[in-house]
């Protein structure tokens, strides 16, 4: 079992449209599904931000396994009434910026969120609170196998923070372009739609790499570098279109290892790894 402690620091609604789910920063209550190549793959619910730093925020893993020991709370079933428990035990803090908007998978209420929350101070004091029914599941093989699964994804997901930058997989962008922009499909990309400034920076991934697309005033679209070999940044160059609030950036970036590392120069620079 695995709990955070509130020194670490690194620093059922429905889902919404997926223009209001991009809009809105990561919040208590919002679920966000990551590929860590896990045979366990839950959501993760965040549950609150670390008392000294909001930016900081206490995740916890929730899947459809029915059965729930003494570190889980039950919550109220999901679509389709499936099961879901928090697997409160295998929290950790995330850094707000690697929930990025494509990994959203929906929202809780408020009252969902206390469950957890009280949970979580009951492993703090370690006086977890168990039924009979929790504590015969504790025993059982199949209940100490999927726990395991969790942990794994935890570990992979910890991992995956450590690298520093936040990180996106092709197959976690958008399949759909952003509203309004249906003329960037091109069939086989995925696309990551981030606001800056007054505009919004448009990154369009397939097979190949990745290129930008700025909306808004062309003369606010932002300095963009990227990975061009070992240690070698080239920044692009936008090239306004006819219509005049939409420009392309050159050149496009292909994959190096599978990875394109983007920087946007803005203060402080944000960086992103899209990897394929």
């Amino acid at each position: 079992m695995t709990l955070p402690s509130r020194s670490e620091s690194p620093r059922q609604r429905p889902a919404g449209t997926a223009g209001e789910r991009h809009s809105k920063s990561p919040a208590p209550g919002d679920f966000y599904r990551f590929r860590l190549d896990t045979g366990t793959e839950p959501e993760w619910l965040i549950v609150r931000a670390h008392p000294d730093d909001p930016q900081l925020l206490l995740v916890v893993p929730v899947d459809d396994f029915p059965l729930a020991g003494p570190p889980d709370e039950v919550l109220p079933p999901g679509p389709g009434d499936r099961p879901r428990v928090a697997r409160c035990g295998q929290a950790l803090w995330l850094p707000a910026g690697h929930l990025l908007p494509p990994l959203q998978a929906g929202t809780v209420p408020e009252e969902v969120v206390r469950l957890v929350r009280r949970k979580i101070a009951e492993l703090a004091r370690g006086q977890v609170v168990a039924t009979a029914k929790q504590q015969l599941a504790d025993h059982d093989p199949s209940y100490e196998r999927w726990l395991a699964g969790v942990e794994q994804a935890r570990r992979r997901l910890q991992a995956r923070v450590d690298e520093g930058r936040p990180l996106l997989r092709l197959a976690e962008l958008a399949p759909e372009p952003p509203p309004g922009l249906a003329a960037l499909a091109g069939g086989e990309e995925r696309y990551l739609a981030l606001p800056v400034g007054g505009g919004k920076l448009v990154l369009l991934a397939d097979a190949q790499g990745v290129r930008a697309v700025w909306t808004g005033p062309v003369g606010e679209a932002p300095a963009l570098t990227g990975e061009v070999g070992a240690g070698q940044l080239r920044a692009v160059t936008w090239q306004a279109g006819p219509e005049g609030a939409l420009a392309r950036a050159e050149p496009v970036f292909r994959w190096l290892d599978g990875r394109v590392v983007l920087t946007v120069c803005s203060d402080p620079p944000q960086s992103l790894t899209l990897q394929r």
